[in-house]
């Protein structure tokens, strides 16, 4: 029975540790929870020496919010950039916002979250937000001004 318990930590662990791998080299967490799964060990091993996905990468840190791309260069910089690191151009200013929201919780009431983004004005901030919510399934609550 203690095996058998053993067992079932190491599976469950082995899921987790797939999924975060995978998650942090650009890739779908549930492809490598399911490496994890139906591998184990070996799965984990398999998803830790995998080449990073580039693309997914990139497309992780435009979604934070927390970086844009530059339209002269086209590499990544912090929203809050003046001037591109790699490039030198000058950069359109991007105000921050403070996006509200909820996430439904199956076996609680709704909780109110809050995040923040950046964007030029409030309507651009409001759709931007919108779309994380919508992509996310949260329900959108308001934008404020930081």
């Amino acid at each position: 029975m203690g095996y058998f318990i053993f067992l079932i930590v190491v599976l469950i662990i082995c899921i987790w540790a797939g999924g975060v791998i995978f998650e942090k080299k650009g890739r779908k967490r549930g492809n490598g929870q399911g490496l994890g799964c139906l591998l184990g060990p070996l799965g984990v091993l398999i998803a830790a020496l995998l080449p990073e996905n580039p693309k997914g990468v990139e497309e992780r840190e435009l979604e934070s919010g927390e970086n844009k791309k530059c339209p002269f260069c086209a590499e990544i910089i912090k929203a809050e950039a003046k001037i591109c690191k790699h490039c030198g151009k000058e950069q359109e200013i991007l105000e921050k916002y403070r996006l509200f929201f909820k996430k439904f919780h199956w076996n609680t009431a709704d909780e109110e979250y809050k995040d923040f983004i950046y964007a030029k004005d409030e309507i651009s901030a409001a759709e931007k937000g919108k779309s994380i919510c919508d992509k996310n399934s949260w329900t959108f609550v308001k934008i404020s001004k930081m």
